[in-house]
């Protein structure tokens, strides 16, 4: 279960489909506020996590693959609503025989700044992290006793750097309540620059049955009894 959850941690927020396929820059989502709905990228950000953080086993090593962002997500606060305008790039997802994007994977929060990788490796508490990150949405569960639960939490964030490139940091928790409330229990953090490609972006050929046409909801952490 704890593997499962910390992939979750990347490729959480697979939702519904992609219907507007208009190009546009990563100058336009950083600096448009007018922009909403789903775009494709006019070319991808590809790269890999090259620093790598697990306090569980530090001198871990793993093998990490490249991915590549194609999409954005521009989600603008509905009357009322006090919140900013939501930018997600994100990996998109092409269903088996077909050319379009109908779903995508692994959404990345443009945030205004980004600690340090060594400064993320000093943060200790939920409220440290949720003060840069806001609160976490990606699906997790609980599980435990009257005595000690568990469940976790996890970030995927970017901010555009100076070389055109973005910085992206992945960040994945397992949390624990010894009737005292939530502590971080162990922690993951990634980080990796991602370079523009200079060409369109290329989806990722999705295996099997196509998402869900409703976007996945986190579910609320069990309350101690």
């Amino acid at each position: 279960m704890k593997r499962l959850i910390l992939f979750l941690g990347m490729a959480a927020g697979v939702c519904s489909p992609l219907r507007g396929e208009e190009a546009v820059t990563l100058q336009q989502v950083v600096t448009q506020p007018d922009l909403t709905g789903y775009h494709v990228l006019d070319q991808g950000y590809r790269g890999k996590f090259t620093q790598v953080f697990d306090d569980r086993v530090p001198v871990l090593v793993r093998r990490q693959d490249e991915m590549e962002f194609t999409h954005v997500r521009c989600e603008s606060p509905k009357p009322g609503e006090d919140r900013p305008v939501v930018r997600e790039l994100a990996i998109g997802l092409q269903p088996p025989g077909k050319k379009i994007t109908e779903s995508y994977m692994a959404p990345a929060l443009l945030v205004k700044a980004l600690p340090t990788f060594e400064e993320l490796k000093g943060l200790k508490t939920i409220e440290e992290f949720e003060r840069l990150f806001g609160k976490s949405t990606a699906p997790t569960d609980s599980w435990g006793d009257s005595q000690q639960l568990h469940s976790s939490l996890c970030w995927l964030a970017f901010v555009p750097d100076e070389t055109g490139a973005i910085r992206v940091v992945d960040v994945a928790f397992f949390t624990v309540d010894n009737g005292k409330g939530w502590e971080i229990e162990s922690r993951l953090i990634k980080e990796g620059q991602f370079l523009p490609t200079g060409k369109p972006p290329q989806p990722v050929a999705q295996e099997g049955a196509a998402a869900p046409a409703e976007p996945v909801k986190a579910k609320p952490r069990a309350k101690r009894r």
